[in-house]
């Protein structure tokens, strides 16, 4: 696996969302602040205006590691830094006309869109790992079920593979020999 590669998924998996709204807020602001560190020397270069939608990455970005409250409020910074730094009248949150309203307005529902859609891309990929890891464990169970004769041997790999599933701490099986219940394994 490429370099590229295992920093990606080490950045696929990494979940910010579960800091609630203060850890959004940090994050939100600590990648907007680099965005604009790094869009200021390239307004020279970029067509007026031009500038402010290159926050729609860092709203995906955002979105992806902090969940929709990140994206969400990475769009409003991006929103308001864009304009107020990157939109005619510089350094005013005032508009010149309508249109410089209606634009920002475009930006800020694009933008609201793109980070609910990036945190439901990212949900979904984390249940299909969740779903690969059952299915993973079905399989080996169901393979080693084939092989093994006695009832012991059964339970023993029942509550193994139950107590390997993700959030189980443990497992305990009970099994009803006719005079009531025994524990068969742990």
């Amino acid at each position: 696996m490429s370099a590229l590669s295992t920093r990606w998924s080490a950045l696929s998996q990494l979940d910010i969302s579960r800091l609630g709204w203060a850890g959004a807020l940090v994050t939100s602001v600590l990648g907007t602040a680099l965005a604009t560190l790094i869009l200021l020397p390239l307004e020279r270069i970029l067509a007026e205006g031009d500038a402010a939608l290159l926050y729609m990455p860092v709203i995906v970005i955002m979105a992806w590691v902090g969940g929709p409250r990140c994206g969400i409020l990475t769009s409003i910074l991006g929103f308001f830094v864009g304009k107020y730094l990157f939109v005619p009248s510089h350094y005013s949150l005032q508009f010149r006309d309508s249109g410089d309203w209606l634009s920002l307005l475009v930006f800020a529902l694009v933008g609201l869109g793109m980070g609910f859609q990036t945190t439901r891309t990212h949900q979904r990929e984390a249940d299909l790992r969740v779903r690969e890891q059952e299915l993973t464990l079905l399989n080996r169970l169901s393979g080693d079920l084939m092989q093994t004769a006695s009832v012991e041997d059964v339970c023993a790999i029942v509550v193994r593979e139950a107590a390997s599933l993700p959030h189980v701490c443990g497992a305990l099986l009970f099994i009803d020999d006719g005079t009531g219940l025994r524990l068969q394994s742990r």
